[in-house]
């Protein structure tokens, strides 16, 4: 999982061209993310039995709340003009990544508080993102 992120780093670094070939797989990869994403997310879902613990409101909040303000404080300290820095903090905005409950399934740790943490920030992303779009002007 880190291998691929740092050989693109690398050649980006070093204006080496992806060959045509490889750039047209990676963007049809690419476009089938966020489908494959919302059904591994449901897959996740469904194998647990979600409880709602303080720990999980917690990280909810933390996501949901916290990393947006923080976010804004850094856009307004470095002096970040739309529409970057409406854009960075409506990322952190968003809901907790898939990717971290299926870290915890492969890992066999935090599975159900994972899976309970994706579920209460998609739910809370229904508040926070119109109040983050209404507050930001984006």
């Amino acid at each position: 999982m880190v291998l691929a992120p740092v050989l693109a780093m690398i050649l980006v670094l070093l204006g080496l061209p992806v060959p045509k070939e490889i750039e047209s797989m990676l963007n049809l990869i690419g476009s089938a993310t966020s489908g494959v994403a919302l059904f591994v997310a449901g897959l996740i879902l469904a194998a647990y039995r979600l409880k709602v613990t303080v720990e999980t409101v917690g990280n909810t909040l933390v996501k949901m709340i916290v990393q947006p303000v923080l976010m804004a404080l850094l856009v307004v300290a470095f002096g970040i003009v739309k529409p970057l820095g409406s854009e960075a903090i409506l990322i952190c905005a968003l809901p907790t990544a898939v990717v971290s409950s299926m870290l915890a399934l492969r890992y066999k740790v935090y599975e159900a508080d994972a899976a309970a943490t994706l579920l209460l920030s998609t739910l809370a992303m229904i508040v926070v993102i119109p109040i983050a779009i209404a507050l930001t002007g984006a």
